[in-house]
């Protein structure tokens, strides 16, 4: 669809989402190939686009765990004191 100019708005709505996604996604997959005359040339490429997803989704990592230092873990919040 990118190949024949169709606009984001109507990609995403043959898809059936919205068309901030629609942009992430192919900003995420755009890519720049060198043809045989040396010249850059834009491109989407979802295998790209797929492997920096799945890189990005690694580097999230586990959420913290903080806990509240100096406090019993049973507080009887009725008087201020543990029980």
């Amino acid at each position: 669809m990118l190949k024949l100019n169709i606009p984001r708005v109507i990609i995403a709505e043959h898809l059936g989402k919205d068309r901030r996604t629609i942009t992430r996604e192919i900003k995420r997959g755009h890519v720049m190939i060198v043809d045989s005359f040396w010249r850059e040339k834009p491109v989407y490429s979802a295998e790209y686009a797929q492997q920096k997803y799945l890189y990005n989704a690694s580097n999230k990592g586990a959420s913290l765990k903080i806990a509240l230092w100096g406090l019993p873990s049973r507080v009887n919040f009725s008087s201020g004191r543990p029980g």
